[in-house]
């Protein structure tokens, strides 16, 4: 269902963001957002809230979603992995040891949250691959084979495993997501 004026947000006074699909009207205020330096983390939550706000038939769940474009593990994993590219310090993130990053993909290895992402268009899924492992600098894991994407984190665990804490630090609101044995809870 296409909301009255079609897909579209006011992102500022006097600038509203117009596109064919929900899917491009989330990409497009991402990128615009990431150029400027603006927070991108809960786009989808905003784009939600304007549309149930002000079109309430054209949601589901209580209001909390638009009825079309559920966001993909695809779309998340990219999304993820332009938020650590754009904000990447010169020479790249100080990653952790090999061995807490072993442990960490360990533990991701085996939790019930992680999705499959490599799904849909395969050059895009191809892009993000290498993009990310340019931000793990080439680094691996034992249990790379086993690693997917994160359902709750949004990123892929082959490359956050590598993060360092500062990164990687789940929030108060995160955190009581998080499944108990998640190495995020671990970090101080």
């Amino acid at each position: 269902m296409i909301p009255p004026g079609g897909w579209h947000f006011p992102e500022a006074p006097g600038h509203i963001i117009r596109t064919d699909t929900y899917e491009t009207l989330i990409d497009e205020i991402f990128r615009q957002r990431l150029r400027a330096g603006k927070n991108t983390a809960s786009i989808e939550a905003e784009v939600a809230r304007y549309f149930c706000t002000n079109w309430p038939y054209a949601c589901i769940n209580d209001n909390t979603k638009p009825m079309t474009g559920d966001d993909t593990p695809a779309r998340r994993v990219a999304r993820s992995a332009a938020r650590l590219a754009a904000g990447q310090p010169a020479g790249g993130y100080d990653l952790a040891n090999q061995g807490v990053a072993n442990e960490r993909a360990a533990i991701c290895a085996k939790c019930p949250s992680q999705i499959a992402w490599k799904t849909g268009c395969s050059s895009c899924s191809a892009s993000t691959a290498a993009l990310l492992l340019q931000l793990r600098k080439l680094r691996n894991t034992p249990s790379d084979g086993k690693l997917m994407a994160c359902s709750l984190s949004g990123w892929e665990n082959q490359t956050a495993v590598h993060l360092p804490e500062k990164i990687v630090k789940p929030d108060e609101e995160t955190l009581k997501t998080l499944p108990d044995n998640c190495w995020r809870k671990t970090i101080p």
